[in-house]
């Protein structure tokens, strides 16, 4: 097991007490969490107070690994028979929290950690911290929700259209954007709206530019692979995947006979067109 402790921040080697906007995440992390029943979510097991300290913790599942983001700092883009492997496992996990009444809203690569359980590798989704509950399911919804003063709720870049222009009224279809988007990144190796340099630059290209097509940023990538992550970048959530169920299963199909993830199929992929061009040059 871990411990997960809320530090207070720094600045300037000055130490800030805990925002209760903090706290208040912190304590939502380990609530959402709890109440998701999957091996891709990463579990919780204890919430409590440190009195000594003044602040809270949460009793977490030991990991080993990395998460997703590093690794494609290093070695993306993954194989495209990896990528749906990593997809199904994630979309698995997400699905739970769906079923539970939980909208993640912060999905991207540094939240998908990528577990070493002896021989293989297991996905486990994290950071449920600005997590909300489904109107309708679970606790009251308005205190589950969570805002931020002046700001937006989630990573600029993974943000699925609706959610840039509202946080609060997301619901399942875009945790689908965003790891569909998660999915784009790992599979091209680069990252959409690479070229905007502002928050406001970021928001009205998720909201207007066209994304590049698979088959021009990703050649390699089996066309009917690519339809199926494309259709989770649809901006109109009526036409998106509609579920986590629907996304994992779409993606089940290109696993193959191995389901099982490796260590192995984290290593850097060369795609034929970089291999080719290698080869000529040598």
């Amino acid at each position: 097991m871990a411990i997960k402790l809320l530090e207070p921040l720094s600045v300037d080697g000055e130490r800030i007490s805990v925002t209760s906007g903090a706290r208040k995440r912190f304590l939502r992390e380990a609530t959402a969490a709890r109440a998701i029943e999957s091996e891709h979510v990463v579990k919780s097991f204890e919430l409590g107070m440190d009195d000594a300290l003044g602040r809270p913790y949460i009793v977490m599942e030991l990991l080993k690994g990395t998460d997703l983001a590093s690794v494609l700092a290093k070695r993306s883009p993954l194989a495209p028979r990896t990528v749906p492997r990593i997809g199904v496992q994630a979309a698995r996990g997400l699905g739970a929290a769906h079923a539970a009444g939980i909208v993640h809203r912060d999905v991207k690569p540094s939240n998908v950690f990528l577990h070493h359980d002896q021989d293989s590798v297991v996905v486990k989704v994290c950071d449920f911290g600005i997590a909300k509950t489904v109107a309708g399911i679970g606790a009251d919804r308005a205190s589950l929700e969570l805002t931020r003063t002046g700001g937006f709720l989630g990573s600029p870049r993974y943000m699925s259209p609706e959610q840039a222009k509202d946080a609060k009224g997301v619901d399942r279809r875009s945790d689908v954007w965003s790891l569909c988007v998660t999915l784009y990144e790992s599979l091209t190796g680069t990252e959409l709206w690479a070229g905007c340099t502002s928050l406001g630059e970021v928001i009205v290209a998720i909201c207007t530019e066209t994304i590049e097509p698979l088959e021009r940023a990703a050649p390699w990538v089996d066309p009917g692979l690519a339809r199926i992550v494309e259709r989770g970048l649809v901006r109109d959530p009526e036409r998106r995947w509609q579920s986590m169920s629907e996304l994992e299963q779409a993606l089940g199909r290109w696993v193959g006979s191995r389901s099982t993830l490796l260590a192995s199929d984290l290593m850097r992929f060369e795609p034929p067109v970089m291999r080719a061009r290698r080869s000529r040059a040598g």
